[in-house]
């Protein structure tokens, strides 16, 4: 990696805060996206969303259908959702689709981050 403080950063942390981490990358993108819509930079905005698109689709690709059908399944939908409204913002150049994509990932990416916080034995680690 190209950074070596990140690297570590990733390297040593838990499961769930990497989760977390991915998360915020994901948001990252979609402001950078939002960003570029603004700056007007279309080959930009499409990259950054491309970007918040993989991420979410590693997310969706790493759910437990096994140990958490329910949970799983919930949060698969939560994911459709997000990606419809990232493929739709890009094709349609539209803002209020990264809106709604934000407002789906935000409250995931703080409940990730509580869990990250807590102590690993209460998380059963």
């Amino acid at each position: 990696m190209a950074n070596p403080y990140l690297d570590t950063q990733i390297r040593t942390a838990s499961p769930v805060a990497l989760v977390a981490q991915l998360y915020d990358a994901a948001l990252r993108h979609v402001e950078a996206a939002r960003r570029h819509h603004e700056g007007g930079c279309v080959r930009e905005r499409g990259e950054a969303i491309s970007r918040a698109l993989a991420i979410v689709g590693e997310l969706r690709s790493s759910l437990d259908f096994e140990n958490g059908a329910d949970l799983a399944r919930r949060l698969e939908e939560l994911y459709v959702y997000a990606s419809e409204r990232l493929f739709e913002a890009n094709r349609r150049d539209a803002t209020a689709e990264l809106d709604a994509a934000v407002a789906v990932l935000a409250p995931l990416r703080d409940a990730w981050h509580e869990l990250a916080a807590r102590p690993a034995t209460e998380l059963g680690g």
